[in-house]
């Protein structure tokens, strides 16, 4: 909450216009990507490309939560990363 306005929306302008989906493909580690599907921040489509991009991925979708899943779904959330990283 330090920033200046001017930092925050150059910050901001740098997520918005960075595509990474190129990199996804270096990703060598086991991933879980959490996200819910009435998410009006970040689009489930976004996920899907997440998932398709990086190999061997897991995709949880969190039907009933948007973008505050780990709230709004806590108990699927603790429960799928937990079991994510027994494995």
């Amino acid at each position: 909450m330090e920033a200046s306005p001017y930092a925050t929306t150059q910050g901001l302008i740098a997520l918005r216009d960075t595509d990474l989906r190129p990199e996804l493909a270096k990703i060598h580690l086991p991933t879980v990507i959490f996200h819910g599907v009435q998410d009006k921040i970040a689009e489930f489509a976004l996920a899907e490309q997440m998932h398709k991009g990086i190999k061997g991925s897991k995709l949880v979708r969190c039907e009933n939560s948007g973008h505050g899943l780990f709230i709004e779904e806590l108990q699927k959330f603790n429960t799928e990363l937990i079991e994510f990283l027994k494995q």
